[in-house]
């Protein structure tokens, strides 16, 4: 598949519904906690990460699927060793809207894994080849200059969108060595979604949960 280069932008193009991004970085990079008004499909496909999302941190297997919802305090942390490897979509709102009730549908397994705080999917063999294959599709659309390609791009990412949401309801339980808790975090998290139109600071968050500033300052760099 075609590869793209990884920038640490964290705003969509303007007047867009969807960018889609197959990323292959030899050195990991460096990506702090952060959030944005959109949702997120995150298609691991290689290397050694952990995964935070609001306070729970996954361990990745190749395959493994991720669902971010909007304004989701999240992180990859990447370890060196092997080449970090993922597919990444980015959907805004007016990316479900022509769905009408089955747009709802598709949000649904966004909604109900932040209802549930458990984010990841692990598919079958079958369901991630056919991800995977979904996957090389659309870059080709995106790359291709023939009539249609944008509209076949677009029903492409909804293809696989509709193949994720379906792995969400059917995929095996993943084992609980795999997902782990910093509680302390989560109730920083919790805390910052709460107040998030309030001026929050470093120092201000360190008094309130009785810490150093420099511990907060390396939590959210780990």
């Amino acid at each position: 598949m075609h590869k793209d280069i990884w920038t640490d932008r964290q705003i969509m193009l303007e007047n867009v519904p969807f960018e889609f991004y197959h990323y292959l970085d030899e050195v990991p990079p460096q990506v702090d906690f952060h959030q944005h008004p959109f949702y997120e499909l995150f298609f691991f496909l290689g290397g050694n990460v952990n995964y935070s999302i609001e306070g729970k941190t996954y361990a990745l297997r190749p395959g493994d699927v991720l669902l971010t919802n909007s304004h989701d305090v999240h992180r990859p942390e990447i370890l060196p060793g092997k080449p970090y490897e993922r597919v990444v979509v980015w959907l805004s709102d007016d990316f479900f809207r022509p769905f009408s009730e089955g747009g709802e549908a598709l949000l649904a397994c966004f909604r109900d894994a932040a209802t549930k705080d458990y984010r990841l999917i692990r598919p079958d063999e079958q369901s991630y080849l056919q991800l995977f294959r979904l996957c090389q599709r659309i870059m080709q659309a995106q790359n291709s200059r023939e009539i249609g390609a944008a509209a076949l791009g677009y029903a492409l990412v909804t293809e696989f969108l509709v193949e994720v949401c379906r792995c969400y309801y059917r995929a095996p339980t993943v084992s609980p060595g795999d997902v782990t808790e910093n509680d302390r975090i989560s109730q920083l998290i919790d805390y910052i979604n709460a107040h998030i139109a309030e001026e929050l600071t470093l120092e201000n968050l360190a008094e309130r949960f009785f810490v150093s500033k420099y511990y907060l300052s390396k939590q959210f760099k780990q």
